[in-house]
């Protein structure tokens, strides 16, 4: 009982301690969260602008 006590408040604490989507400071250049099951967009940041794609992701279209 005391450890699940105290996985709760350390869980609240981290909750807390999150910053809201309004204080978020999104560094790349576009960006674009959806909701899965909604499909809503969230935050969107020049969701239109072509760029380029990521080395990563050049690398694993390769590599599949």
């Amino acid at each position: 009982m005391k450890k699940a006590l105290i996985c709760l408040l350390v869980a609240l604490n981290l909750f807390a301690l999150c910053p809201k989507a309004e204080e978020l400071e999104i560094t790349s250049e576009a960006a674009i969260l959806i909701d899965a099951e909604t499909g809503q967009i969230l935050y969107e940041k020049n969701k239109d602008e072509k760029l380029y794609p990521a080395s990563i992701t050049k690398i694993m279209t390769i590599y599949l």
